[in-house]
């Protein structure tokens, strides 16, 4: 399954925030430390960043296991979130807090999780596997 994530909904929500004040560095943290979940437990995971103000077009990237998306100027993350799963072809999982988001997904077709509720999954998970090593 490929997890769609609303990046900066997850850093304010999540608590690799409190690790710094500075945004850059956050979003750093919040990086690395999702790239080892998805890396332990062999996720399909693309983080999805707001850059309305960066770049006229759209940065695609890689960390690792990861795939990091900025948006271009002008397209916000849910924007993005919203086509991508208005034309994909598989099912996707949007990991959002963002109710306005979550609906529109929903009505297109995709699985919703809350961030609460990806974190306690993703924690979960990677605890399991830990026990079973």
């Amino acid at each position: 399954m490929h997890y769609l994530v609303d990046g900066y909904n997850l850093l304010f929500k999540c608590s690799w925030n409190h690790l710094s004040t500075n945004l850059e560095q956050a979003r750093s943290t919040l990086i690395q430390e999702l790239d080892k979940h998805a890396s332990v437990l062999n996720l399909h995971l693309t983080l999805v960043f707001d850059a309305p103000m960066q770049s006229d077009e759209l940065k695609r990237g890689h960390f690792n296991s990861l795939e990091i998306i900025f948006t271009a100027k002008g397209q916000t993350a849910d924007d993005y979130l919203h086509d991508f799963v208005a034309h994909s072809q598989k099912k996707v999982v949007v990991v959002t807090s963002d109710k306005t988001l979550a609906r529109k997904v929903k009505a297109l077709g995709a699985f919703v999780e809350s961030v609460p509720d990806f974190l306690i999954h993703l924690r979960k998970k990677v605890s399991v596997k830990a026990d079973a090593s």
